[in-house]
């Protein structure tokens, strides 16, 4: 009767500190789930689950390199929740949470209570996991499925259940379709089975031979079910090489383990001795079970082990390299670090007591370090603030604006949401700058402004695309973002309908059609000392023109005094007079502040053009061709307040 209520009471305890260490692990990951945008690889995700199931099969089968689980249960998925990036990444959250309590009923069975605690805090408080906890791929359904299969593995090998065989099975069905890296646990898994049947000097249920022969056919099972889809996304899937250099194997395992430890983030410098002092205590605990409890031991090390060898395996072949692949093998790792933390603990000894709390306090110092810089340091984010620049662009966005782009990027199409028209600007390696060129002056022709996010190009005619809008366009915002900046220019045809005309013929057949200052509009700009006069010129030059000229913008005050100006080549030093085509309209901008101690009253701006070989100013010519002036008067007076 002592020996069950001894049993109750211990159960209740187990009961009470797991509920405690999920709810940990939930916080954790829904904290601030929201906070940062989306990733690239993320809005993929996210785009992909807003079509059909039959064109994700498609997009898995030859366009994107994972099979469809993941982004057909995340289309069911935001069918039912919508497609906010809390309800998206929520898809990623749950898995997370639940591997905590899968983790601790495996290793409940492998390695009894106490360790399994250990390991599902240590897994509700790892950084590396709360990341992808928080980041819409289907990394934590690895883990999660990963651990599923292999609690029913052990358990079909040690109690010999026909259902735990089923469980199995099916449960390698899910994993072949939501990642080919599972293969990886497939070959631990046969490893594990092979030592079982072969190496062990215990018996088996079942026997030895029967026991890999059913192994063999839950693989069979599980590979034909997987087949259909084999058998189509094949020729896509065995030509999917890559060109990155080869990441050497210490180097993958040393970044592996070193996420496993304490997260992505490696700050400050110090971080890779602690982490280092973490990879012992997982030592510690290998070496103990080995001693102690080798058939886990081997099922352990076996599970850490064989991912890491895919996966280099795998880089040595030229794929990319991430420590996002080696995921699969963290409930491993945490498992030893947590049983050799118990074996430091239960030594019955001061020394060793203190060495437990160390780790205690280091682990937990070393997660929260790079939670916190995860979190709140900008610098480290995980993804530019796409979400901050295209809801930017949607507010200050008009009837008649498109928005383009110059690399297929899914976090505009996601962010985006079809509230402007857009436009990839070709990105080919075959594309012309010439059939650029005419690409852009077409999208010109058909929207009044177009905002621009010039991103890192693919190919080198994409770098060619904010240059030429700033010669052929009308920029008039540039706005910075953290990485981003987003521009907006005004179509010229726009632009001639909203300045004003001032026909002015200089010499050497140079024209200026017209001016616009920022507000628009003919009466008096209002404007205060210290603030920024924004104008456009527009200028036009009958015949080449032999000399590169700088252009001059002067305020000046009622009292004729020079309050603020201006000068430099035209388009902002990009596009000097001897390049400007006859004919072609250019449109000049410029940006004068205003001196502090302006006083109040009617200012002019006087524009105008000088040789900077010698200063000579060039004249205004009358009908007559006889020179007037050295400078224009812009007709729309500019008022001063103060």
């Amino acid at each position: 009767m002592k020996a069950r209520s001894s049993r109750s009471s211990e159960y209740l305890w187990q009961s009470l500190l797991l509920a405690a260490i999920l709810l940990l692990a939930f916080g954790l990951r829904i904290y601030r789930l929201d906070a940062q945008s989306l990733r690239g690889d993320e809005a993929a995700s996210a785009v992909y689950a807003g079509f059909s199931i039959s064109e994700i099969v498609e997009i898995s089968r030859v366009a994107d390199p994972h099979p469809p689980l993941f982004y057909g249960a995340l289309h069911l998925w935001q069918s039912l929740t919508g497609l906010t990036e809390f309800a998206l990444r929520f898809w990623a959250l749950l898995p997370g949470v639940l591997a905590v309590s899968s983790l601790f009923a495996l290793v409940r069975r492998l390695l009894g209570p106490v360790a399994a605690i250990f390991a599902a805090f240590l897994l509700a408080v790892n950084s590396f996991h709360i990341y992808y906890s928080q980041d819409l791929r289907s990394y934590t359904w690895l883990v999660l499925l990963g651990l599923w299969a292999s609690y029913a593995l052990w358990q079909a090998l040690h109690r010999g259940r026909r259902f735990s065989w089923g469980v199995y099975t099916l449960a390698l069905v899910f994993l072949f379709y939501l990642h080919y890296y599972a293969l990886f646990l497939l070959a631990f898994h046969g490893m594990y089975v092979l030592w079982r049947g072969f190496g062990g000097r215990w018996s088996v249920v079942g026997g030895r031979r029967q026991v890999i022969l059913t192994w063999l056919g839950a693989v069979f099972l599980a590979g034909l079910a997987f087949l259909p889809w084999l058998s189509t996304s094949w020729q896509f899937v065995s030509g999917f090489t890559g060109d990155f250099a080869p990441a050497l194997p210490h180097v993958v395992l040393w970044r592996g383990l070193q996420a496993f430890s304490g997260g992505l983030i490696t700050q400050p410098p110090s971080f890779a001795a602690w982490t280092a002092a973490v990879m012992l205590l997982a030592g510690v605990g290998s070496w103990v079970m080995w001693r102690q409890r080798r058939d886990a031991a081997v099922f352990l090390l076996l599970y850490l082990a064989l991912p890491f060898i895919g996966v280099m395996l795998l880089t040595l072949r030229g794929q990319a390299f991430t420590e996002r692949y080696l995921i699969a093998a963290l409930p491993a790792y945490l498992s030893l670090t947590a049983f050799g933390w118990q074996w430091l603990i239960r030594r019955d000894s001061p020394f060793n007591w203190v060495l437990g709390a160390a780790a205690f306090l280091l682990i937990l110092g070393l997660n929260a370090n790079a939670w916190f810089h995860y979190q709140f340091d900008e610098s480290l984010a995980k993804s530019p603030p796409w979400r901050e620049v295209l809801n930017y662009i949607a507010k200050k966005s008009t009837p008649g604006d498109a928005l383009i782009f110059t690399a297929p990027l899914p976090t505009i199409t996601y962010y985006n949401a079809n509230r402007l028209p857009t436009h990839l600007v070709p990105y080919s390696v075959e594309t012309t700058p010439a059939e650029m060129e005419a690409d852009l002056e077409a999208f010109l022709q058909r929207y009044k402004r177009l905002w621009l996010l010039p991103t890192q190009g693919l190919t080198p005619v994409a770098e060619q695309v904010t240059p030429w809008l700033d010669k052929h366009a009308v920029r008039v915002d540039q706005t910075f973002f953290r990485i981003l900046h987003t521009n907006l220019y005004e179509s010229p045809a726009y632009f001639l309908t909203t300045m004003t005309a001032q026909p002015t013929l200089f010499a050497n057949g140079i024209h200026l059609d017209g001016f616009r200052f920022e507000k628009g509009g003919r009466s008096p700009q209002k404007i205060k000392p210290g603030e920024t006069l924004n104008v456009t010129l527009v200028w036009r030059v009958d015949a080449p023109v032999a000399v590169s000229y700088t252009v001059f913008t002067h305020l000046v005050g009622p009292d004729g005094a020079l309050y603020g100006q201006w000068d430099n080549p035209p388009g902002r030093g990009t596009y000097p007079t001897t390049n400007w085509p006859p004919g072609e309209q250019i449109f000049d901008s410029y940006q004068i502040p205003v001196q502090e101690n302006a006083p109040p009253g009617e200012y002019r701006l006087f524009v105008g053009m000088y040789n900077s070989a010698d200063g000579e100013r060039l004249p205004v010519l009358d009908e007559a061709g006889n020179p007037i002036a050295d400078h224009a008067v812009l007709s729309i007076p500019l008022a001063v307040e103060n």
